[in-house]
């Protein structure tokens, strides 16, 4: 399974071995587009935490799929595939943000322009994961309430994948990003 490992590894190579386009590795694109179709709804969405032994066979399942899609039922629990997102990016050896632009990123603050700027500098497989998770947090946070995720619980919730910035890139998504938050 080391040739098809997506945890652990640089994103760039995760989305090689299991996007056909090579942008958005599979655990992410996967995982955000179930939370979006069946997720939303759920109360405290990103804040509580899922099973661990759960998260651990997901992981193991995207790790041995490659580029064949993992088959996540609409009946699995919402905090197991938010676990299985987190545990995918907490084991990142580099930020979506990456190493190189984090501290510029972390100087913006409020600076939905100067965020738009930035993510365009990022390498190609980062822009398309960061629109794609910050997309998801949007849709969450304009059903917050239904889901009680508002931008602030988000960033009490998931610090780590938020950062400095992650409020402002989920409220100006349009700007930050320049179009709609994607539907996948």
């Amino acid at each position: 399974a080391a040739e098809t490992a997506q945890f652990g590894v640089p994103l760039a190579l995760a989305a090689e071995r299991s996007d056909p386009d090579g942008l958005v590795p599979s655990v992410l694109r996967q995982g955000l587009a179930w939370l979006n179709d069946y997720g939303l709804d759920e109360q405290g969405l990103w804040r509580i935490p899922g099973s661990q032994k759960r998260v651990e066979e997901l992981r193991a399942e995207f790790e041995a799929a490659g580029l064949k899609p993992v088959d996540l039922p609409s009946y699995e629990l919402a905090e197991n595939v938010t676990g299985l997102v987190l545990k995918y990016l907490n084991a990142l050896p580099e930020p979506l943000f990456t190493a190189a632009l984090a501290p510029e990123f972390q100087t913006c603050r409020s600076d939905a322009a100067a965020l738009a700027g930035l993510v365009g500098r990022l390498p190609a497989p980062h822009r398309a994961s960061l629109r794609l998770m910050f997309g998801h947090l949007s849709r969450v946070c304009a059903n917050a309430r239904v889901n009680r995720m508002t931008p602030n619980a988000l960033s009490l919730s998931i610090p780590s994948v938020l950062g400095t910035v992650g409020t402002v890139m989920v409220t100006d998504f349009h700007a930050v990003f320049g179009a709609a938050p994607p539907s996948e």
